[in-house]
């Protein structure tokens, strides 16, 4: 698998990014080769790869029904879209094998929570938001990853959300208690 993708990347240097899931036992040897050998994405490139176990067994299509899973179901906490870094959490209900990640990045628009422009699948779990499908989705989604919602922080949004529809809402309150992060 390594050395044929490499190949492929090796001719057609335009591809923009990768995303590889792999479901296979014993695919940490990819992902090791992967790191050591994928040397035509030192010019530029982006590429993660997700696998369902590293040295060990992958059981029952675990991995796959999983992420089916999450793909179906969204994640809350994510995203408009999800990425491998939003779904590989969900991994853990797979107790038998480990899965493991590999994300490179030489372009902007990435963290180390992996690449927004890497999405798997659009977030189910975001489709009621007022801001989806708009502009504002990805800096709203880039302000609030990594968010702790403190007790000040809830009882905040919960007034806000009780207010009802009133068109006109005033957030006050001393400074740190999360207003800039409510609004």
């Amino acid at each position: 698998m390594v050395q044929g993708i490499r190949e492929r990347l090796t001719r057609h240097q335009s591809i923009d990014g990768l995303v590889i899931l792999v479901d296979a036992s014993q695919a940490g040897e990819g992902l090791r080769g992967a790191a050591r050998r994928w040397d035509v994405l030192s010019g530029g490139g982006r590429m993660e790869l997700l696998v369902a176990s590293t040295d060990g067994s992958a059981y029952n299509g675990c991995f796959t029904s999983t992420l089916v899973r999450a793909f179906a179901a969204g994640v809350p906490r994510a995203g408009e879209s999800l990425r491998c870094a939003d779904v590989q959490p969900a991994l853990n209900a797979c107790p038998l094998q480990d899965s493991a990640r590999l994300a490179f990045s030489t372009g902007s628009g990435s963290s180390g929570e992996g690449d927004d422009g890497l999405w798997l699948v659009p977030n189910l779990a975001r489709r009621d938001d007022s801001v989806r499908g708009l502009a504002s989705a990805g800096l709203v989604d880039q302000l609030t990853r990594g968010l702790i919602v403190t007790d000040a922080l809830r009882e905040n949004l919960t007034a806000l959300v009780d207010a009802g529809n009133q068109r006109l809402r005033l957030i006050t309150g001393p400074a740190g208690c999360g207003k800039s992060t409510l609004m």
